[in-house]
């Protein structure tokens, strides 16, 4: 089986490196993210733990630039002929702020979040439908179920993703490919390191790995965790707007333990 991660440099997306190279029936991992030296210390780690004869290959490359991801990802299915599973993982997020977000900040985030996305997913479709094989596996949030006032460019760059993936999980199930759109709550990582507020049910990356992949073996469309935090925002969801609106307010912009 053959593997691609974005953002494996860290977080979530170096802690799917390490789980996958754990399984035997591994072949190729192919790690992307932006930072080499991460993705050797990611690398360094898999095979410490993982099986020995797993092939593991760093790639140093922007999801954001669309031309650099084709020339790469077509690269490694001349040599591979096929890509198994596809992990869309790279994101970023500008944490919480009482002040409106500038452009800059705005465009960069649906820059990486959507169109990083559709940059790592897209080279590979074809391939994918001409094999009648694949998995593509996208990370949407929790986010993505709520309107966050304070990130509001974050929450609809994770929708997007949601919904991009599951219109286009339709059109490609005839070709026996599978899908999957991962919505984790909060997860230990540098991404989270820059939320300056309380965050319930805060999980480490190891568990939270575990659960992705035991998902995706699954072939589950959707991969929503932890549980507890997802029953709130429904029961949240439901409430009037005057209430949720003093509860956005009520938030502090400080750490609290």
């Amino acid at each position: 089986m053959n593997i691609l991660i974005t953002g494996a440099s860290s977080g979530i997306g170096a802690s799917l490196a390490i789980e996958y190279s754990k399984k035997t029936n591994v072949k190729n991992i192919f790690l992307f993210g932006r930072n080499i030296k991460h993705l050797h210390y990611t690398m360094k780690q898999c095979k410490a733990i993982g099986i020995k004869n797993i092939s593991i290959s760093l790639h140093s490359i922007d999801v954001c630039n669309k031309k650099d991801m084709m020339d790469e990802i077509q690269q490694i299915l001349r040599k591979i002929n096929t890509i198994d599973i596809i992990i869309a993982n790279a994101g970023i997020s500008a944490g919480i702020t009482s002040n409106l977000e500038k452009i800059n900040q705005i465009e960069k985030i649906f820059q990486t979040n959507l169109n990083g996305v559709i940059n790592t997913i897209q080279p590979a479709i074809d391939n994918m439908r001409e094999k009648k094989n694949g998995h593509i596996v996208v990370m949407s949030s929790m986010a993505s179920f709520i309107p966050i006032p304070k990130c509001p460019s974050y929450c609809a760059s994770k929708v997007a993703v949601r919904f991009y993936a599951e219109a286009l999980s339709t059109l490609l199930a005839k070709h026996n490919i599978k899908t999957t759109i991962v919505c984790p709550g909060y997860i230990k990582t540098p991404l989270t390191d820059a939320n300056n507020f309380y965050m319930p049910f805060l999980m480490d990356t190891k568990k939270a790995s575990r659960i992705i992949v035991h998902g995706i073996n699954k072939q589950l469309l959707y991969i929503i965790f932890p549980k507890r935090l997802h029953l709130l925002i429904i029961i949240f969801s439901l409430l009037p707007k005057k209430l949720k609106n003093m509860f956005f307010n009520s938030i502090r912009t400080d750490k609290r333990k």
